[in-house]
């Protein structure tokens, strides 16, 4: 954990101004007057209190004890997470700085290192937008070149308060309004939000928004951090596909840590609004707006290369090809049981069971778990939704979560069933009655479910409701499956279980949802305290939900 302490002085003023943060932790007994009692805690216990709210205390300026990560992970400092390292590389090819290429180099191909020249200015815009000192690193080309690949490596020092972004322009000549080119910008949000990634400019200064879904967030500020921006296009047929790849955080410069994370990915240029096959120009532009004057950026290894549209060695090497797909096995329609309640669980019970009964009032909703040792099991009972909740999820699989990041133990699936239309924080959008399986692994790495998967809707359901809700997990050869079930008329007149189970997600984990590794793991029922159980009310944060009837049974798995 280290030996630093934390900043009492700092917690404490944070803490008066983030009122919901100072509840939670009195809640928990500490006391802004004895905030040493944090660093008397074992690194355990510390890591459990601060982790949720680690990105809140070090934007506060709060130190926090580094956080071990699992096995193919470190931790990220400005994501306050743990994240995947970067592919192996291999056989991967780098320049001649020492930096991965993501496509391969085309034959006889340009390939430029040297004769960028930097600008600082002031920019005036023809919007009346109040002008700002800005800063641009050019290369001018005299050819018009196509299949490229961008790189730059980018800290940026002085800086407004407000957002901006960091972009590459690509395919265009120079940058000025007598031009009549066109340019992909390749957009990179300063505050770590994905709100601005992609624009085509057709004519200067007109810029057209095709804003993409990432495939990650940043979620920090990248002011005074270096990060590693690519901008990649390419022609393919009579269209052009576009991609951003991103090295993020560089905690030193001089080694760059090469892990490179697609952002967004274009297939069609063509298709976008305003969008163009043919590059109308050869230039490659990095520019930033906002800096302060007198305290420029810094940039390095700056490289545009002519590529092919192959990937470059194994620098990214291409995904394992998926097993062959097998029908999940039929859950049984007869043979099943009813337990002390009348409720109907659809496998045959071993008699085993623990009872779900009260749980915690966590300030993203109320939430429910137990321990347990089975390893093949089903979760039910009997939910009241609460006002403005949008999901709600049974996380399983995996041992209590709190400060663990061993892997593979520390592995989750969620089956997640969605109360109102919700989107995720990758940009998946989900309708009320989606159900679908996602994962964490380690703690708190979250992980979206396939883009294929087969996510059914159950129609009927409301916050504010009640609502069976049942999720039966057990080992299907080498596999997990998992299946979801859903009552939205759950009892009958006389108040007993109705028992109109409707069936959701039922998927076979072989990879898709965790790791080809993962799927395959022993379940730690002997890790810990065994398997946790643990029904989260994703928004239910009005004290109004409820909990009836609810077990985890051991179960005796279809044949």
């Amino acid at each position: 954990m280290g030996s630093q302490k934390l900043d009492t002085k700092k917690l404490a003023e944070l803490l008066k101004q983030n009122a919901e943060l100072k509840k939670e932790l009195e809640a928990m007994g500490i006391k802004v007057k004895n905030l040493e009692d944090i660093n008397a805690m074992s690194d355990e216990a510390q890591k459990a209190l601060l982790r949720e709210d680690y990105a809140k205390m070090t934007e506060g300026g709060i130190i926090i004890p580094p956080i071990q990560c699992g096995a193919g992970q470190h931790w990220d400092e400005a994501q306050g997470k743990c994240v995947d390292n970067a592919p192996p590389v291999g056989g991967g090819e780098k320049d001649k700085f020492g930096v991965l290429k993501i496509y391969a180099d085309k034959s006889g191909g340009k390939n430029i290192t040297e004769g960028y020249t930097e600008e600082e200015f002031e920019r005036n815009y023809a919007s009346g937008k109040p002008s700002e000192w800005s800063y641009e690193c050019e290369y001018k080309s005299s050819d018009k070149l196509s299949d490229v690949e961008s790189t730059f490596y980018c800290k940026i020092n002085g800086f407004k308060s407000g957002q901006d972004t960091m972009s590459i322009k690509l395919l265009g000549p120079d940058h000025n309004d007598k031009s009549k080119g066109k340019w992909l910008i390749f957009q990179v949000d300063t505050d770590g939000a994905n709100d601005d990634n992609f624009q085509i400019e057709d004519p200067h200064p007109k810029n057209h928004d095709n804003h993409q879904q990432t495939k990650f967030t940043i979620g920090t500020s990248i002011v005074g951090k270096w990060i590693g921006f690519k901008a990649i296009t390419f022609k393919e047929g009579n269209d052009r596909k576009a991609y951003t790849y991103l090295d993020f955080p560089v905690p030193d410069i001089a080694n760059p840590p090469n892990h490179w994370r697609e952002y967004i990915a274009i297939d069609s240029v063509k298709g976008l609004q305003n969008g163009f096959v043919d590059a109308t120009g050869g230039n490659v532009l990095l520019r930033i707006d906002g800096v302060k004057k007198g305290s420029s950026p810094e940039t390095k290894y700056a490289s545009l290369r002519e590529i092919t549209n192959q990937k470059a060695g194994s620098t990214v090497p291409p995904p394992e090809p998926e097993p062959e797909p097998e029908p999940p096995t039929t859950p049984p329609t007869t043979g099943g049981t009813l337990d002390k309640n009348g409720i109907a669980i659809p496998y045959t019970m071993t008699g085993k069971s623990v009872p779900l009964l009260t749980g915690n009032d966590h300030r993203n909703g109320q939430r429910y778990s137990v321990n347990h040792k089975f390893q093949n099991y089903c979760v039910v009972g009997y939910f009241k939704l609460g006002k403005g909740q949008e999901q709600i999820e049974l996380k399983t699989d995996g041992p209590n979560h709190g400060g663990c990041t061993k892997l593979p133990q520390c592995c989750w699936c969620e089956t997640d069933l969605a109360v109102a239309d919700r989107t995720n924080q990758e940009g998946m959008k989900f309708k009320a009655g989606t159900s679908f399986i996602s994962s964490e692994f380690p703690h708190p790495v979250n992980h979206s479910p396939p883009k294929d998967q087969v996510m059914p809707v159950i129609a009927g359901i409301k916050a504010q409701q009640w609502l069976g809700f049942m999720v039966c997990a057990y080992q299907d050869g080498e596999f997990r499956h998992i299946e979801l079930r859903a009552d939205v008329t759950p009892f009958d007149a006389a108040g007993k279980p109705n028992n109109t189970w409707q069936m959701g997600v039922n998927d076979v984990d072989r990879g898709q949802i965790t790791t080809p590794e993962l799927a395959k793991r022993k379940m730690a029922v002997d890790y810990d305290q065994g398997l946790e159980a643990e029904i989260r009310m994703h928004k239910g944060t009005n004290h109004d939900c409820e909990i009836k009837w609810a077990n985890v049974y051991e179960i005796i798995p279809p044949v």
